[in-house]
């Protein structure tokens, strides 16, 4: 048997949210994990503190069109919903005067809405052992105390029983395996991914022409997009149905400039003098073609003396 330190310290953010600080206030960094402990062992050794939300382990992807669609309503009925939601009056119709302590309420994290698709998952390869101590871990606890009661532990040496990684020549073969997955798996794999982001794409879209309006909503591509009016929109009234608003650019920039300028030949006058002014123009250019004419002969005209 052998011994293996584990450093653990509070963790902290710079970050002012409430949200931010009360879970850092519930997360233990912990540093020189062993290398062939994965995240149910790590569970099984700090659950004896508290109880472990979630293990973060690394710095994983962000997908940023999923942060921009959570926490959007997924139609009209649900924004409605959240609009007509009034606070409730006090009992008994009394009005309480003074300063009343507020209950504090932890503010849930955005979601995104039930329709969107899950992406089907491969099998991911194993993990392979890199350095010694470069393993590193967020353990986030329910509550603030567990941190507290692992942070006074006496230090006294934990045995813990590890899963058996692959390792040799099983570890090459298991990870030959995992990097040549079947073609059904990796189909269903990206059927799903790409089924997800339109998904998303069309939410995200849908949100941003509820926020400008009932207008022309063009994509990166330049194609107008076709989305569902708005509340607010041609049909704001109640139990109506749904209108679509489809535009297109160049018939928006039509109707904006077909009022302005002044109107030409509105009445006679104007088309006569018009004619009148072409006509002397002409002349003119006329007298002064005939002018360069003759210039032109005088200068080639034989000199002998």
């Amino acid at each position: 048997s052998s011994t293996h330190y584990i450093f653990v310290r509070p963790h902290s953010t710079k970050s002012s949210d409430e949200e931010e600080v009360d879970r850092a206030s519930r997360t233990l960094f912990a540093a020189n994990l062993p290398l062939d402990a994965g995240e149910r062992d790590l569970r099984a050794l700090f659950s004896r503190w508290g109880v472990v939300e979630t293990i973060e382990e690394g710095g994983g992807g962000v997908d940023v069109l999923a942060d921009a669609v959570a926490g959007l309503p997924e139609s009209d009925d649900e924004e409605e919903e959240e609009e007509e939601k009034e606070p409730q009056p006090d009992a008994d119709g009394w009005t309480f005067v003074g300063a009343a302590q507020k209950a504090r309420k932890r503010r849930r994290k955005p979601q995104l809405p039930a329709s969107v698709p899950t992406v089907v998952p491969l099998e991911g390869a194993p993990r392979s052992l890199g350095h010694s101590g470069g393993r590193a871990a967020r353990i986030v606890f329910a509550d603030a105390v567990s941190v507290s009661r692992a942070l006074s532990y006496s230090g006294a040496p934990i045995a813990l029983a590890l899963d058996t990684e692959p390792a040799g020549l099983s570890f090459y073969e298991a990870r030959y395996d995992a990097l040549r997955p079947p073609l059904a798996a990796v189909r269903a794999h990206a059927d799903s991914a790409m089924a997800r982001h339109d998904h998303l794409h069309s939410l995200l879209l849908a949100s941003r022409a509820k926020v400008h309006g009932a207008g022309a909503l063009v994509d990166e591509d330049g194609f107008t997009v076709v989305v569902r009016g708005g509340r607010y929109g041609r049909t704001a009234g109640r139990g109506g149905a749904a209108g679509v608003a489809v535009a297109s650019r160049a018939v928006a920039q039509k109707k904006r400039g077909s009022g302005a300028g002044e109107l030409k030949d509105f009445y006679k006058f104007q088309s006569v003098d018009r004619k009148r002014k072409e006509l002397a123009d002409m002349r003119a250019r006329f007298d002064e073609d005939r002018r360069k004419v003759d210039e032109l002969k005088r200068q080639r005209r034989f000199k002998p003396y």
